[in-house]
């Protein structure tokens, strides 16, 4: 578990960029992958991700690549991750609140994680968390794909932010 007064970074708006709380946090799905410990995964992954990216979009893909790693080894459907995470988010942000650390910067700029997820969902056929995906390669038409990321993303390079980075894989 995190310790209360351990390293902080000072919240950055611009702090947008980079995907390395993502990468970093698979192994922390594999620590606290039990349905029951569920507080301590968003304790670890969310300090993990702000002690270097210390904005929703950055520290929040942590928590996606953990929680995503966590359901794996409970053997949860692939199908429903997308919409067990909208529905774990509120935890998330309850976190953020109880720590009292820059709460209103980080919830003044949460709702363009969750938009963008519904988005990807929605446009995917995955919002009930029990349908197929709808394909996104038309015969294999890959600046099709790519055209599809870019209109999610929020960034200008598809796949480097915490938020691009869960999304595509």
């Amino acid at each position: 578990m995190t310790k209360p007064d351990g390293y902080r970074q000072p919240f950055d708006i611009n702090d947008r960029s980079g995907c390395g709380a993502a990468m970093r946090a698979m192994c922390i799905g594999l620590r606290y992958f039990r349905e029951t410990e569920l507080a301590q995964l968003i304790a670890v992954s969310v300090e993990a991700g702000r002690m270097t990216h210390h904005h929703p979009i950055g520290y929040l893909g942590s928590f996606v690549a953990a929680y995503f790693t966590s359901l794996a080894l409970q053997g949860v459907p692939l199908l429903s991750w997308g919409s067990r995470l909208l529905l774990v988010l509120p935890r998330v942000q309850q976190y953020i609140a109880d720590r009292g650390f820059y709460v209103e910067e980080n919830l003044a700029n949460w709702q363009p994680f969750v938009d963008l997820w519904t988005q990807y969902l929605e446009a995917r056929g995955l919002s009930s968390g029990t349908a197929q995906p709808k394909e996104l390669l038309a015969d294999g038409d890959v600046a099709e794909r790519d055209n599809f990321y870019r209109s999610l993303m929020a960034s200008t390079f598809p796949g480097s932010t915490g938020l691009d980075s869960v999304i595509i894989a």
